[in-house]
């Protein structure tokens, strides 16, 4: 199966993009540094958790957790309006 290229990212036949996600996998395994997927519960998002090979630790998720409460809370139309609009005014 072959996956269309991201948006913004030129097309794989000049292989640029391959030497560029060679070069990033060969950096995290000099790092000792694993990706794993998983989907939010809530918003069903996928993000990317970076972990740390030798103990496990998660070093970054993306997108970070204070972005999905963002996101969860705009969703809510009643909090958007209170962060967008001043209704005391």
């Amino acid at each position: 199966m072959r996956l269309a290229p991201a948006a913004g990212l030129p097309a794989g036949g000049s292989g640029e993009v391959e030497t560029q996600a060679q070069c990033v996998n060969e950096t995290l395994r000099r790092l000792d540094v694993r990706l794993r997927f998983e989907v939010d519960k809530r918003s069903e998002d996928v993000r990317i958790l970076v972990v740390d090979g030798g103990t496990g630790e998660v070093i970054r998720k993306v997108p970070p957790d204070y972005f999905l409460k963002a996101a969860s809370a705009a969703a809510d139309t009643s909090v958007a309006r209170g962060l967008i609009m001043d209704e005391n005014a």
